[in-house]
């Protein structure tokens, strides 16, 4: 990954950053056979006080909010930036991919649902032509060592392509 961003004229020590974002975006493509439909991935330093629930009844992830993409003091009213890195590397990486609302669905956890990630590789890849992994890194944003958001990614993009896969909303206490 440091050669490919090399090659690309990036810095290549943003690989890590990198490769963990692509290795949760592509964990079906390296989990063992007979991986659950969902996959939860946590930070390592978030705890759980309490069960939740990460997949709704019907069988549909629970994808969270996340924060705000503009961030305003004393409001819970929230808008669209004018720019924003981590959208804007998402609508090069899936062309017609926009967001739906102010939320970035950037958080310290996130379920990863096969069906999305598949969803989101394959218009990936069909729309460069390329495997999924450079193309994520092509048109992540160079100015900034943060230039792409995994999260962002799922969260906003089944909403418009996949409604059914995933319910938007906070993770909800266990019954």
């Amino acid at each position: 990954m440091r050669e490919y961003l090399r090659g690309l004229g990036r810095d290549p020590s943003t690989a890590s950053w990198y490769f963990q974002q692509l290795a949760k975006l592509q964990c079906f493509d390296v989990l063992p056979a007979g991986t659950p439909e969902h996959v939860l991935v946590v930070d390592a330093d978030f705890v759980f006080l309490r069960d939740i629930a990460f997949v709704d009844g019907q069988g549909a992830s629970v994808l969270p909010y996340g924060y705000p993409l503009s961030w305003r003091l004393n409001t819970r009213v929230h808008r669209l930036p004018d720019h924003h890195t981590a959208l804007e590397a998402a609508g090069r990486l899936i062309p017609g991919w926009l967001p739906v609302d102010a939320y970035s669905g950037m958080q310290h956890h996130m379920v990863f649902d096969r069906t999305i990630l598949g969803e989101i590789i394959q218009r990936a890849q069909k729309a460069h032509g390329i495997p999924f992994w450079q193309a994520f890194l092509r048109t992540a944003d160079p100015c900034k060592w943060t230039g792409a958001s995994e999260y962002v990614l799922p969260t906003l993009s089944p909403r418009v392509s996949s409604p059914n896969a995933c319910a938007i909303g906070t993770s909800t206490p266990s019954t």
